[in-house]
């Protein structure tokens, strides 16, 4: 029996760093990372999120979105410090191991490498 292709997207939301993976099929995450040129219709932006073909423009998206939110907080001075430092907790992970961007150059690589190559975000498990 032939497999059914599957076409994704990736997602970030605004003021976020997490990447989410869409399956343009049935909505769930998928492992397959190639969606074909037919499919860019149907990864649309949003108010609240952007939708990517690429990992790595997700990653590089996410990474340019957090340094400005947090240039905002930055300009926004002493009251938003509470936010700057709770954001910063929060997106500890993703602002130090996987939007760094050495990280995202050895991953952009490893996936024109090998097509079947499985990114998992670094997580600190507590």
């Amino acid at each position: 029996m032939k497999r059914k292709p599957y076409f994704k997207y990736y997602q970030v939301m605004k003021h976020d760093t997490s990447v989410t993976e869409i399956s343009t099929n049935d909505f769930k995450q998928v492992l397959q990372r190639f969606v074909p040129n037919a499919m860019l219709s149907l990864v649309q932006d949003c108010e609240t999120c952007y939708g990517y073909t690429s990992l790595v423009q997700a990653l590089e998206k996410a990474k340019k979105g957090a340094q400005e939110y947090i240039s905002q907080l930055i300009k926004e001075g002493e009251p938003a410090l509470p936010r700057l430092l709770q954001y910063r907790i929060d997106h500890y992970e993703d602002l130090w191991f996987n939007l760094v961007d050495h990280n995202i150059r050895w991953l952009e690589a490893e996936l024109k490498l090998n097509k079947n190559f499985k990114w998992t975000p670094y997580r600190i498990h507590i």
